[in-house]
């Protein structure tokens, strides 16, 4: 079956520098509703040790503002929180256009002081998380900035108001309007509205990122509580700038099988290795599956098992031996991992919404424009000596970072074992 994907006839689209120094990015349609993002350069890995858990406080406010919004107007409105940036984003009906901007200006632009109940709601999630050993994100985040905890927490008053003063400026800002609307008008909206906040605009960008090169260590975490057993296979992945390898390593995951499947995509990870050979066979398996993530200066690659702790060398040699099976790949596997990235890809920005929050993590993240319709090219042009030749560097690594989570992680084999059985 071939799936084609329609999308919105793009009139004009242009980027201006507002009188406060704001940039701002618009994408004429012809579509009956508009949309506005507010993006920040700035996410989790911004916030240092005294200030981790300021974006997540931050969401926890604003959520009450945005529900009120939602009450009092046919809306959608999100915040969203990665590890390179943050934004406001709502999706509204065009008559509701000086309304909308108005609001994701007070969400974005206002400063927030921490109120004492945050405290006491941080004390009580501590000890509840105490109980577990942290999500497989957090768990990724901490091999990347090793002084984040795996715990969610909530900063003090001063740090708290010292991220939102250094990390969310009119520096690092770009606004985003996608809609029926000119230019010129939306331009008109946001210069009166921004020199509203003149605290805002008065703000010193200060950046603070968590740098931490890729090297080769043993991460063991102890979990006395649960009967599961987990193991990360960790490789050092393309940059957001190196697109081509970035993408070779998103048609790996799919041959192998994408952990993040969700809900529907289920179906795209049936006929994966991770769930034909692995989940299929092994009963004492209850997940399996590939993450590739690509940061600004960084990447990460990776094969994730998880099982019953009692059989936590067999799941071990099962990561090892997957790994080398990549050796030997299909035309047809190929085909079929290709066909998902695309069709994921094209799936995602069917909403005028979504390709709005994507231009503008191109332009903040990357410093360019992405053209969608030449996405499917890209992969069709990857080749399968391209792919065999970044699975090489898989086998034999340089760097292995191998992460245990379960009772017994101090009795299994270290990195460099790993390593070495790796190219045997």
């Amino acid at each position: 079956m071939i799936l084609k994907f329609y999308f919105s006839n793009i009139i004009q689209q242009e980027i201006t520098t507002l009188k406060s120094g704001i940039s701002l990015y618009t994408k004429c349609t012809n579509q009956p509703y508009g949309s506005y993002c507010i993006m920040f350069r700035g996410g989790i890995r911004t916030e240092n040790q005294l200030q981790q858990g300021s974006l997540l406080s931050l969401k926890i406010m604003q959520d009450l503002y945005i529900n009120k919004f939602l009450f009092e107007s046919e809306s959608i409105a999100n915040f969203i929180i990665g590890p390179e940036f943050h934004n406001i984003n709502c999706l509204f009906l065009d008559e509701d256009c000086n309304n909308a901007a108005e609001y994701i200006c007070n969400v974005a632009f206002q400063k927030q002081k921490m109120p004492f109940s945050f405290q006491e709601i941080s004390n009580l999630l501590n000890v509840q998380q105490q109980k577990l050993h942290g999500s497989i994100s957090s768990i990724l985040l901490k091999v990347c900035f090793p002084q984040l905890k795996l715990l969610n927490v909530i900063p003090e008053n001063k740090a708290f108001e010292t991220f939102q003063t250094t990390q969310i400026t009119k520096t690092n800002c770009l606004i985003g309007y996608q809609g029926r609307r000119k230019h010129e008008e939306i331009v008109s909206i946001f210069e009166q509205l921004t020199h509203k906040y003149k605290e805002f605009l008065q703000r010193d960008f200060n950046p603070f990122y968590q740098l931490e090169q890729f090297k080769s260590q043993t991460i063991r975490i102890e979990n006395q509580i649960t009967s599961d057993f987990e193991v990360i296979l960790l490789f050092q992945g393309p940059t957001l700038q190196d697109e081509e390898n970035l993408q070779i390593d998103n048609i790996i995951c799919e041959i192998l099988g994408n952990l993040d499947e969700q809900g529907g995509e289920i179906g795209f990870k049936v006929k994966s290795r991770c769930y034909d050979q692995l989940l299929q066979f092994n009963n004492f398996l209850s997940n399996a599956g590939c993450i590739s993530y690509g940061f600004s200066d960084s990447g990460l690659f990776g094969l994730y098992l998880k099982g019953i702790n009692t059989h936590k060398q067999e799941i071990y040699n099962l990561a090892i031996e997957e790994i080398k099976k990549l050796r030997i790949i299909s035309d047809n596997e190929i085909m079929r991992a290709k066909n998902i990235v695309i069709t994921k890809f094209y799936s995602n920005l069917q909403r005028q919404h979504d390709q709005l929050l994507y231009d503008l993590e191109n332009i903040i993240l990357k410093g360019k424009l992405n053209k969608l319709e030449e996405f499917k090219d890209q992969i069709n042009r990857i080749t399968k000596k391209d792919i065999e030749n970044r699975i090489e560097q898989l086998i034999c690594p340089k760097q292995l970072i191998i992460i245990y989570v379960g009772k017994g992680s101090n009795l299994m084999p270290d990195e460099k074992l790993t390593i070495m059985r790796m190219q045997c």
